[in-house]
């Protein structure tokens, strides 16, 4: 059962980073995650003190891009060329 709650948590919590996201974007504020490796998230911690028992799942970089800041542009994709049925291979 803890290990069913554990995992319940963690969805809520991706849900969560997901909505946060979106929600920057759509108020024009960049982000970048990061999952922290090894022993960052433990580093990171210490630094600022959480208390115990505190998750750092990851790190999300937030401001407003520079005026001349380089966009990239999205690669377009014709939803027509992704979908297959019954077939993995194109028709």
């Amino acid at each position: 059962y803890r290990r069913q709650r554990q995992m319940c948590i963690r969805d809520r919590v991706w849900a969560a980073i997901e909505n946060i996201l979106l929600a920057a974007t759509a108020e024009g504020v960049a982000c970048a995650l990061h999952i922290p490796i090894e022993q960052e998230a433990e580093h990171v911690k210490s630094l600022v003190g959480a208390p115990l028992g505190y998750e750092f799942p990851c790190f999300i970089a937030m401001g407003y891009p520079a005026e001349n800041a380089h966009i990239c542009k999205q690669k377009e994709i014709d939803p027509k060329d992704r979908i297959h049925k019954n077939t993995w291979r194109s028709e």
